[in-house]
């Protein structure tokens, strides 16, 4: 049977001169088989790019009285697959082992200069530097920080955010952290 020169599907023959249809309904099956095959792999290859591991986790309203702490997130935003966003410890999990870029965000509701930065943290163990300064801005009662890290992870760590500041007293909290899978390992 012929296939057609690209793809390779398999192509239902006639009779000479082509006016008589001798094809077999089994070729119209193989043939229909071949492209669903086809597309299925062609989906799944594609699929990480169409629908990439990614999330994001968040808190509000967080009063610390310390000036170094790990952020508890006890709210899912949004996951692109269900067992990412561990509510009962606070982190999030990666499900499978990949390049993975980090935003880290955290806000504190104060005026006077917080110079708060953030860390990532895996499996409960620091990673990498602290980032970003926050500063106060005159009129505004609020702060925040960012930080932005890639690094590879495996399949299961646990990942959160560490917020270091030097306000004395109780301060309410925001933080959010959002990942996003660059490549598979």
């Amino acid at each position: 049977m012929k296939s057609t020169p690209l793809r390779g599907y398999p192509v239902p023959e006639c009779e000479p001169p082509l006016v008589k249809d001798a094809s077999d309904i089994i070729q119209i099956k193989n043939l229909a088989d071949a492209i669903d095959a086809d597309v299925e792999a062609l989906t799944n290859e594609a699929n990480p790019l169409i629908f990439p591991v990614a999330g994001k986790m968040n808190i509000t309203g967080l009063v610390m009285g310390v000036t170094e702490f790990v952020v508890p997130y006890n709210n899912i935003s949004w996951v692109t697959r269900s067992d990412m966003a561990d509510i009962d410890t606070g982190v999030m999990v990666i499900p499978e082992s990949g390049f993975y870029q980090w935003h880290l965000w955290a806000g504190v509701d104060s005026a006077t200069n917080a110079q708060m930065r953030l860390r990532l943290m895996v499996n409960d163990f620091p990673t990498g530097v602290w980032g970003g300064f926050s500063t106060s801005v005159a009129t505004v009662t609020t702060q925040s920080s960012t930080h932005d890290v890639s690094l590879f992870l495996s399949a299961g760590d646990r990942v959160t955010t560490q917020v270091r500041h030097n306000l004395a007293g109780s301060n309410t909290f925001h933080s959010a952290i959002h990942l996003l899978q660059l490549a598979r390992s």
